[in-house]
Parts: structure tokens; sequence; C-alpha cells
């Protein structure tokens, strides 16, 4: 996993607001994932491609979601990610967003990023910066797909977006 170079203030900031997003995450969505199991010890959070959160994910670290441990992973490899429950996509590394997408897609995942247009093309919650602020767009064809159940609460902060590869199916 290629680290991001040093953030500006308010880069760091920004990378804040995505962490704890990712964290309540895990609150407002339901995940079919077998992470999330009774016997699972932990729920994973996985990066792949350009880190670009530093140490400012690792404090998620020290809390709890849905009664288990969570575990900030950097991933070296697709298919380490099986075992994920939510996989931040950076913005460069080893491997095309689209191969990423394919190699993730059916698989109970949750997959987040703040690449342009992640939603629309595939990826269930993209990052956005709308007037200097943060804000999700959720692809809700992606979720039914991948078996997740998103809040209420969740959809009304976000902009709903339609898989532009294939006008929304499934």
């Amino acid at each position: 996993m290629a680290r991001a170079r040093p953030l500006s203030k308010a880069k760091q900031v920004e990378y804040k607001v995505k962490a704890a997003y990712i964290y309540n995450f895990l609150r407002f969505i339901d995940f079919p994932h077998a992470s999330l199991k009774k016997d699972a010890e932990q729920i994973q959070i996985c990066l792949i491609g350009t880190d670009p959160f530093g140490r400012m994910i690792d404090p998620i670290e020290r809390h709890k979601a849905k009664g288990k441990a969570l575990k900030v992973v950097r991933a070296e490899d697709l298919q380490h990610l099986q075992r994920c429950s939510v996989v931040f996509v950076g913005r460069s590394g080893q491997w095309p967003l689209q191969q990423a997408l394919t190699t993730l897609r059916h698989s109970g995942i949750l997959t987040v990023s703040d690449q342009p247009r992640f939603a629309a093309q595939g990826g269930v919650i993209g990052f956005i910066i709308k007037r200097d602020k943060v804000r999700l767009q959720v692809n809700l064809d992606s979720a039914r797909r991948e078996g997740l159940k998103i809040s209420a609460k969740l959809l009304e902060i976000a902009d709903i977006v339609r898989d532009s590869r294939s006008g929304g199916a499934p």
C-alpha cells in the first residue's frame, strides 16, 4: 500500500471527517458479510491503493461496532479483501478501479472511495466535496447487489446516484 505525501491542514481535517464517516457506516448499514457473524472476533476495514489517511484512520481501532473490535488493514493484494467488511479504494495503486470493483462484486463488502464518480462507476459510497464539505453519494443498485441495507438516516444526508455503466441494473 502506497502512502500519500503529507497533507495540508485542510486535507487532514477532510480525511478525519472521512474516517469518522467510515466508522459510522458500520452503525447505519446492515451487512451480510461473514466478518459480522457471531464467531468473527473483529470487523476489518481495508485500504487499497494509495493510503490518504495515514495515521488519521488508526484511532478507529480503539472503538467497537456491532459488538466487535475494529481492525484497519492496509491490504497488499485483492485476495485479502474477501475478509473485509469495508474497503476504501485509494486514488491510485497497482489495481485499476474497475478491477477492484469487479473483484469485490457480489461479495457483501461495502466499497468506499473519494475517486471521482466512484458511486456512478459501481462503488457503493463515494465521498465528494461540495461547498467545502465532505458529502456522500450512494449507489443503491450497488448496495442492493451487495446485500447491504442502508439506514434511511444515512440516505437522508446522501445524494443517490445510478450505476452509469449498466443504467442501474444489478
